[in-house]
Order: structure tokens, then C-alpha cells, then sequence
């Protein structure tokens, strides 16, 4: 069922992965702006109205990512980069601040060539801890520091370019994909090295590996065949 629908002017890739915020709504951003399109009444007004929420001097919005419920909180996270740099920023989702969501925020600088819109962050299941990629480089941020900043707690560096990372369902694996493999890490918030390599799997082998392998099954086949 449709409940509404809007036009917006486009300016880069839209972003609307793990967009949809309990508290505000759906957040949408087209490259230069975010969109907050709440789902529910808002201060007695008709539900599903856009706000357009200004970010301050950031420049190009990379990727926009809502976080899962971390003991009753809930908070999005934005890769923009401008002539300061590449900036991640995190906001808690506050019900009462709807109109003005984006005032306080814990940020982090960091060195990298930004992935393509929508590739760049991956929140941790179950704990406070935020996964940002860069072509180059990836980070692990800890988002509970009583500072005012967000905590880098891992980087992570390779040969090969950067694609995307996702965690497993219990956050207990971080898997990264680059041109050519899928790195897995275990992961354990309680440790000092936060991340251990457990092994790394070369895409174009597997694909060699199973297309030698259907074929030899469809040799078989036509060998049964051709002996019936």
C-alpha cells in the first residue's frame, strides 16, 4: 500500500539503506541533503509531511546509515567529506529534538578515498561500535566515549582496494570484500586487538573451482547418458 510519495531533485546516488529510524522516520539523502520523512504524527500535524534537515559546511554526503537499538538508544551515522576532509559524524536519534535532530554529534577525521555513494558504514549488531570503509583504509569506531569524540579502536589497511565490509548476525565476524576476496575477522569487543584475522577467501578461485566442477558434473551426466 502506497502512503505517500514525494519528487526530489537528485544530485548523486540515492541513499536509503538502513534509512528507516523508530524515533524520526525515514532518512533519505540525495548527495547534498537529508530528508527526514516521519512516519508517525509529529507535534499534532499531519503524518508523512518531508523536512529537509541541513547539515552545516559538510559538502558531499557519501553514505547515511541508522543504527540498531543499543540500550534503548538509537543513533545515524554520515560520511561526508569537504575541504577539511572526510568526516564520519554520529547522532543520537532524540524523539523531542525531531525538528532539529542533527545540533550535537560525536565526529571523526579520517585519511581515505571515500567508496561510491551508499558503501561506507556498517553498524555493529548488538554493541555501540561503527565500521567505516574507505577505498584505501577501513576503521572501527567505538561510540561510547564519554568525550565527545568518536573512539577509533582498530584500522585496518591493504593491497588491494576496499569494496564494502558487513558484519554476521551476531557481530561476532567482520567481513571485508575487496576486488578479488572476502577477508574474515573475528571480533570481540572486550580485547585490546579488537579483530584477528581468521582466513581470507579468493573470489575468482572459488568461481574457477565451481564452474570446473559443473562442468565435470555435466560430463558425468552425459557419459550416464550416453551408456543407457
Amino acid at each position: 500500500m502506497d502512503v505517500g510519495c514525494w519528487l526530489l531533485k537528485t544530485t548523486s546516488a540515492n541513499l536509503l539503506k538502513n534509512c528507516v529510524n523508530p524515533v524520526w522516520g525515514l532518512l533519505y539523502s540525495d548527495g547534498a541533503s537529508v530528508f527526514l520523512l516521519p512516519i508517525s504524527c509529529v507535534d499534532d500535524q499531519s503524518y508523512l509531511l518531508p523536512k529537509v534537515l541541513k547539515l552545516e559546511n559538510v559538502g558531499l554526503i557519501h553514505d547515511l546509515s541508522c543504527s540498531p537499538c543499543y540500550q534503548n538508544c538509537h543513533y545515524v551515522a554520515v560520511i561526508t567529506s569537504s575541504e577539511a576532509g572526510l568526516k564520519v559524524s554520529v547522532w543520537e536519534a532524540i524523539e523531542e529534538e525531531i525538528n532539529e535532530p542533527f545540533k550535537n554529534s560525536k565526529d571523526a577525521y579520517i585519511c581515505g578515498i571515500p567508496l561510491p555513494q551508499g558503501q561506507g558504514l556498517a553498524w555493529h549488531p548488538i554493541n555501540n561500535v561503527l565500521c567505516t570503509v574507505c577505498q584505501n583504509e577501513a576503521f572501527i569506531f567505538s561510540n561510547d566515549s564519554q568525550t565527545g569524540a568518536l573512539e577509533k579502536i582498530k584500522s585496518f589497511s591493504g593491497a588491494e582496494r576496499f569494496t564494502s565490509c558487513c558484519w554476521n548476525y551476531s557481530g561476532s565476524l567482520l567481513i571485508f570484500a575487496t576486488h578479488s576476496k572476502l577477508l574474515f575477522y573475528n571480533f570481540t569487543c572486550d580485547t585490546a586487538d579488537p579483530c584477528e584475522p581468521v582466513f581470507s577467501f579468493v573470489i575468482g578461485k572459488f568461481v574457477r573451482i565451481f564452474k570446473t566442477l559443473r562442468l565435470r558434473h555435466q560430463d558425468d551426466l552425459s557419459s550416464r547418458g550416453a551408456y543407457k
